[in-house]
């Protein structure tokens, strides 16, 4: 799929995982309990998983890497960057909204803030990249707990996972 076209896909293919939202530019299959990406991560036995090294979204960090999601109530799984993860974490974004915008609005505020952070971060503007984006955004549940972020992920666009770190790399 070319570049340019990725971006216009990306307010028709998004998904709610994780108790939060995740959406993406890169073409993906909309379902209320699952998502299709282009590249999926290596699979872990959840509960080899120890729980200190799972998060939400409100926990994320710039610069955290962690493993696709296989099951919504395993959270996210955090890893080195060193070893093969699905995504890294590039940017949050706050949401400045007294209440939950809508799902086409959230997609929109992602992408305004994502595409650009996406340079800044990795080195080479998104439509030149060989990675791709995606992100989360909170869900009702999630906003009511006080989650007001959007998390900026960066992805592999064709290889199965990442071995290191997006920071600088020039992917």
């Amino acid at each position: 799929m070319s570049r340019i076209a990725r971006p216009a896909l990306a307010v028709a293919a998004c998904v709610a995982i994780l108790s939060m939202s995740a959406c993406s530019s890169s073409s993906s299959t909309s379902s209320e309990d699952s998502t299709t990406h282009s590249a999926e991560a290596p699979v872990t036995n959840a509960s080899e998983i120890p729980s200190d090294a799972r998060t939400n979204l409100s926990n994320l960090s710039v610069g955290q890497c962690f493993q696709q999601p296989t099951d919504p109530a395993d959270g996210l799984m955090i890893v080195d960057c060193s070893a093969p993860h699905w995504g890294e974490v590039y940017a949050l974004a706050p949401i400045d909204a007294e209440t939950l915008p809508g799902f086409e609005e959230l997609n929109t505020m992602a992408f305004e803030a994502c595409t650009p952070a996406f340079e800044e971060y990795v080195g080479t503007p998104y439509e030149e990249s060989s990675l791709d984006a995606t992100w989360y955004f909170p869900n009702a549940s999630n906003w009511d707990a006080g989650e007001h972020v959007i998390a900026c992920v960066a992805v592999p666009l064709e290889a199965p996972s990442l071995t290191q770190s997006v920071k600088d790399s020039n992917l």
